[in-house]
Order: structure tokens, then C-alpha cells, then sequence
């Protein structure tokens, strides 16, 4: 579906998949869409919730496994609108949504991140750098990972805005944008990474983007990993 949020279909293959995977631990994975009933659907989020057998894979959280029961419910409605299938055993399914609250850095940790010497780690300054863009802008990683510079607008002689709609909600922001964010702008303004591909920031994957930050948060000794979302 094309009206869809490229991150919003990957919460749709995740959820098949955890839906796979499970089946194959159960050695159901020929089972006919007819024959999941509310008791499986219950196992399937007893599975998402419990630690797996390696001992290092940890469960879900509650407003996680909720994710991926939602997007099966879609899918399963669509099987009742289908004619497949007459009830939806994921509609029985109650977990909490809301998420656990997150760690927050304080002022001086920002700073400490800010004044951090990177001498002897050059490939982590695109990284701190990434992440202080969307701590100075408030944009999630996505959003200041793709922006481009049609995305920004002069405000008067000496202001910039970022003039986007966000990739998860779709939702149009408009962000005055302070010194520092303008600064890291100017710093790879002429990157030719960054003019080849029209975008602002250095184009860095998001897994990348938080195993890098783990190191981080270790150099600056904040008692949390940092990841993107923080």
C-alpha cells in the first residue's frame, strides 16, 4: 500500500515474521489462516513477552508486542472482509500501551557530549553529530536523517527553519532552528557526500547510528546507552 510510511511496512514484515517464527517453533507453519484461533493468537503473545530459549534474547515489553498484535489484527480483518475467515483472534488480545518511561539527558550531559574529544575517534563525530541534530531540533532520527536542503527556509536575514512533514505521522513541522543546529549544517555543507545526494546530515544507518552511540555513551559515562530515540 503506497499510502503507507516506509517505516510503517516494516512493522508489518516485522510482525509476520515474529508471526513465522513462532509458528515454526511450534511446527505449525502449514496452518490454514481458518485455524488460528484466539488460544494460539494468546500463545503468540505469551511468546513476544517471554525470553527466548538462547538466554540472551530478551521479551518485549507490553506496548511493543501490542505493535505487532495490531498489525495482525489488520491483516486479519482484512481475511474477515475477504471471506477467509469469520472472527479475528487477535481482537481478544489486551496488553498495555503505555511505554515504559525513557531516560533523558541532562543539560550537562549534552554538553559533555558537545565537548567530547573525538581526536582519536574520527569515525564517531558523523555519529554525535547526527544525534545532536535531533537534540537541538526535536526531529526524530528519520525525519533529521533524510532532510534535505529544499527542507529548509531563510526566516529574515540571519534565521533558518526546517518546513517538513514527518515520516511516522505525516504530521507538517515547523522548526526555528537554534545556532548549533545551523552549525552542524554548515559543517557539511559542502561534503561530497552531502551535495551528491542533496541531503543535510551524513547518511548513516540506524543500527550503525546506536552501536556507535553505545561507545558514546561509554566515553561520556552517562549510566544509559544512548540510542536514537533518546
Amino acid at each position: 500500500n503506497n499510502t503507507l510510511a516506509k517505516g510503517t511496512k516494516k512493522t508489518y514484515v516485522k510482525a509476520i515474521r515474529h508471526l513465522k517464527n513462532f509458528l515454526a517453533k511450534k511446527k505449525a507453519e502449514h496452518l490454514f489462516v481458518r485455524d488460528v484461533t484466539p488460544t494460539l493468537a494468546g500463545a503468540f503473545k505469551d511468546y513476544l513477552l517471554c525470553a527466548k530459549e538462547d538466554g540472551e534474547t530478551k521479551g518485549m515489553t507490553e506496548p511493543s508486542a501490542l505493535g505487532n498484535v495490531k498489525r495482525l489484527r489488520t491483516i486479519f480483518d482484512r481475511a474477515i472482509v475477504d471471506g477467509l475467515i469469520e472472527k479475528n483472534p487477535f481482537k481478544t488480545i489486551k496488553l498495555k500501551n503505555r511505554s515504559p518511561k525513557r531516560p533523558r539527558l541532562t543539560i550537562s550531559q549534552i554538553k559533555a557530549l558537545q565537548n567530547l574529544d573525538l581526536a582519536k575517534y574520527p569515525r564517531l563525530v558523523a555519529y554525535r553529530d547526527l544525534f545532536l541534530f535531533s537534540c537541538y531540533t526535536g526531529l526524530a532520527w528519520e525525519d533529521a536523517h533524510n532532510l534535505t536542503y529544499s527542507d529548509l527556509i531563510a526566516v529574515g536575514k540571519t534565521d533558518l527553519k526546517v518546513y517538513l512533514c514527518r515520516e511516522k505521522t505525516d504530521v507538517l513541522t515547523e522548526v526555528v532552528l537554534v545556532s548549533k543546529a545551523k552549525e552542524l549544517i554548515e559543517k557539511y555543507k559542502k561534503e561530497p557526500e552531502n551535495q551528491i545526494l542533496g541531503r543535510v546530515l551524513p547518511q548513516r544507518s540506524n543500527q550503525k547510528c546506536n552501536n556507535n552511540l553505545k561507545i558514546l555513551s561509554n566515553l561520556i559515562e552517562v549510566p544509559f546507552d544512548l540510542k536514537t530515540h533518546i
